[in-house]
């Protein structure tokens, strides 16, 4: 069965298809799930998405975006194409995304 996670909403709880999540985003106190079936408000911290999601292919890029690591399409400069969208990957995260973003693609292709 596909992975997946129980995620809070305003309404109470959804589960969510790990590979449903494209990234999660903070703003201020309030998350946002970025899926393929469109954007879900969330509550809780990005540190508690994390910590969730913890050895299932997400990845913080910066301190607004977990990103799961199986949409990202490719990465130039400072930013990872996640699904299109553009999130940038600071500095001090570069080369531990890029790590985990190479071992993850080749685990997968194993």
């Amino acid at each position: 069965a596909a992975e997946s996670v129980m995620v809070a909403l305003p309404a109470g709880t959804q589960r969510l298809l790990l590979w449903e999540i494209y990234y999660i985003e903070v703003q201020g106190h309030k998350l946002t799930y970025h899926t393929e079936k469109g954007q879900l408000p969330g509550t809780g911290t990005l540190q508690d998405a994390e910590q969730r999601l913890h050895g299932k292919g997400f990845l913080r890029c910066n301190k607004c975006y977990l990103v799961n690591l199986e949409h990202v399409n490719g990465v130039n400069e400072n930013c990872a194409d996640v699904d299109g969208d553009q999130i940038q990957v600071s500095r001090p995260k570069k080369k531990a995304f890029l790590d985990a973003l190479n071992n993850y693609i080749n685990e997968v292709g194993k």
